[in-house]
C-alpha cells in the first residue's frame, strides 16, 4: 500500500460498522492518515510526500495532483515533486536521484549575482561545471575543501584560462564535516552530502533560515578560509 511504503504509521484496523462500505472506510482512514502524517518530523514528512506523489503519478493520477500541489508551493516536473514557490526551503532526494539533485544544486548556484562559496570536504571536477553554469562577470568563487583529486589543480588552471572574467580560489581545511553553499555572502544552504555524490544516496538540501546560525556559519567560514592553504 502507498501509505505504508511512504513510512506513515497508520492503524488500519476497523470496526465492522466502519468496514461496511468503501465510503465508510475512506471516512475512517482519512483522519488517521492526516494525524499520522502530522506526527512525522520534517524530513520524514518530505520523504513520505515524495513517495506518495511518485506512486500516484505511476497510477495515472498526476492531473488530480497538479492543482493541490500548486496550492501548497509544489508542482509536478516530468513526474517528480519539485518546488514551485520561494517558500519551499527544503528538498528531499531519494537514492538514485543524481540528475534531479544536480538540477536543484545548480538552481541554487544560479541565484548568485556576485559570489559563491562552497564548503565541501570532498569536491571533484564536477563542481567546476556547476560554477560555469552559474557564472556572472566579475563573480568571486571560493571553495573550502579537505582535499582535491590529483588532477584537480590542472582542471582549475584550464577553468581560469577560459573564464577570465571571474575569480576562482580553492583552499584546503579539515575543520568542516558538513557541506554548505553560501550565495552572495548572505544566503546559506546546507547540503546533506558531497556535491559530487548528490543523489547517490538519500539526502536533503536545506536553506538555513535562522539568521543567527547563518551569521555564525559565515564567521566560521571566513575564519577557516583565512587560516587555510591555497590550492595552486
Amino acid at each position: 500500500m502507498v501509505i505504508d511504503r511512504a513510512g506513515i504509521p497508520v492503524d488500519w484496523t476497523l470496526t465492522t460498522q466502519k468496514d461496511y462500505s468503501n465510503k465508510m472506510r475512506i471516512a475512517a482512514y482519512r483522519p488517521r492518515i492526516d494525524a499520522a502524517f502530522n506526527e512525522l518530523n520534517e524530513e520524514a514528512g518530505l520523504r513520505a510526500a515524495y513517495v506518495v506523489t511518485d506512486e500516484l503519478v505511476k497510477r495515472g493520477k498526476s492531473e488530480h495532483l497538479e492543482s493541490a500541489l500548486r496550492a501548497i508551493g509544489w508542482r509536478l516536473d516530468e513526474g517528480r515533486l519539485a518546488p514551485d514557490s520561494a517558500n519551499v526551503k527544503e528538498l528531499f532526494f531519494p537514492k538514485g536521484s543524481q540528475y534531479d539533485a544536480y538540477l536543484e544544486i545548480r538552481a541554487v548556484l544560479q541565484t548568485s549575482k556576485k559570489s559563491i562559496t562552497v564548503v565541501d570536504p570532498y569536491v571533484d571536477q564536477s563542481v567546476l561545471q556547476l560554477f560555469a553554469s552559474a557564472l556572472k562577470i566579475g563573480m568571486s568563487i571560493k571553495v573550502l575543501t579537505a582535499k582535491v583529486p590529483p588532477d584537480f589543480p590542472n582542471e582549475m588552471k584550464a577553468w581560469r584560462a577560459q573564464y577570465k572574467n571571474a575569480t576562482l580560489a580553492v583552499r584546503t581545511n579539515r575543520e568542516f564535516h558538513d557541506r554548505f553553499v553560501v550565495i552572495d555572502d548572505t544566503a546559506c544552504w546546507h547540503i546533506g552530502c558531497s556535491i559530487k555524490d548528490a543523489g547517490n544516496k538519500v539526502f536533503m538540501l536545506s536553506k538555513i533560515e535562522d539568521s543567527e546560525n547563518c551569521i555564525a556559519l559565515l564567521k566560521q567560514i571566513n575564519s577557516s578560509w583565512a587560516s587555510s592553504a591555497d590550492v595552486p
